[in-house]
């Protein structure tokens, strides 16, 4: 076969490797489709199951728990939309490397897909953990219920860790101790990080082009 005959079959629009070869138009719309109708589908029973266990827990927190749940939607909503971003972005890079015919391209883009996804999910994990860990670090309030609705004791941690001042409700000489308070504790180290973080990526790039020269 000369080069030009199979120059001509990679434009034509065939598929020629996967699961999708051969098949009719409708059957492949309906194969591609079915994954992500039954993810949704499931999303959906996730939300209807939180909100069935929350409304079998004791009548004094049942009303604070299914609050809980209209407030985590959000947070849940969000992490779901950057995944979905990469969920769609790795899709179109899998679906053309294997339409291709390349099935090397198709498995570097999931690695790299799947890569990025648990990054994402690292990161949320994070900033969602830190903020009741830094509600323990305060020097006032009612404590954070880390293990409510199953234990409803409010935790602090130890007092020589407790250095961030509470932050009150009113714009007062008050607050602004408190803002400067968490300026310090927490706002110049993460700045400090990110400068680290910085600085060592520019290094390693200088580091990569001085050895390939």
């Amino acid at each position: 076969m000369s080069s030009n005959d199979s120059q001509n079959k990679s434009k034509d629009g065939q598929i020629r490797s996967g699961r999708l070869v051969g098949k009719s138009l409708p059957l492949m719309i309906w194969i591609l489709a079915m994954p992500a109708l039954i993810q949704q589908f499931m999303a959906a029973l996730v939300g209807l199951f939180d909100k069935i266990l929350a409304g079998a827990l004791p009548e004094s927190i049942v009303v604070a728990s299914l609050d809980g749940l209209g407030v985590g939607s959000y947070v849940g909503w969000l992490i779901g939309i950057a995944m979905a971003g990469i969920g769609i972005g790795g899709q179109a890079l899998i679906a053309r490397a294997m339409g291709s015919g390349d099935s090397d391209q198709s498995h570097s883009a999931l690695g790299q897909a799947l890569s990025i996804s648990f990054a994402w999910g690292l990161l949320f994990g994070a900033l969602i953990a830190s903020h009741p860990l830094l509600d323990m670090l305060t020097t006032g309030g009612h404590g954070v219920a880390l293990w409510a609705p199953y234990d409803n004791a409010r935790l602090f941690f130890p007092e020589p860790w407790r250095v961030i001042q509470v932050s009150p409700m009113s714009l007062t000489p008050r607050i602004q101790a408190a803002l400067l308070s968490e300026l310090y504790w927490v706002s110049l180290p993460t700045l400090v990080l990110l400068i680290v973080r910085f600085c060592l990526h520019r290094l390693g790039q200088r580091w990569r082009i001085d050895e390939a020269d």
